[in-house]
C-alpha cells in the first residue's frame, strides 16, 4: 500500500516555506479522510514507486530525475487522475 505520511516527510523540502507547509497542512488533512484513504489504497505498486521516486529525487535535489519520475506517472490513466485529484487538494 502507498505510505502517504512516508511522501509528506520526503516532501518537507523547504520547511520554512509557508505555501509548502500550507500544501502538506491539505494533504495531512485530505489524507485523513474516507476519500483521502480510499485513493491511497487505490493506488498501484507501480505508481507508488515511481511517487517515491520523485520525491525522493527532489529531496536530492535531482530536477531532471523527479521529472522522468513524474513524467512516467503522468504517461498513465491511473498518474493523470491522482495528479487531477492531487491538484484539487491542494487547490491549484
Amino acid at each position: 500500500m502507498f505510505d502517504t505520511n512516508e511522501l509528506i516527510k520526503q516532501l518537507k523540502i523547504s520547511q520554512n516555506d509557508p505555501k509548502t507547509m500550507k500544501t502538506i497542512s491539505n494533504l495531512k488533512s485530505f489524507m485523513g479522510t474516507a476519500q483521502g484513504k480510499s485513493l491511497a489504497s487505490n493506488i498501484s505498486q507501480d505508481t507508488a514507486k515511481q511517487i517515491e521516486k520523485a520525491a525522493e529525487a527532489m529531496q536530492k535535489g535531482d530536477k531532471t530525475a523527479a521529472s522522468a519520475a513524474l513524467s512516467k506517472i503522468l504517461s498513465t490513466s491511473e498518474g493523470k487522475n491522482l495528479a487531477m485529484q492531487l491538484k484539487n487538494i491542494i487547490g491549484k
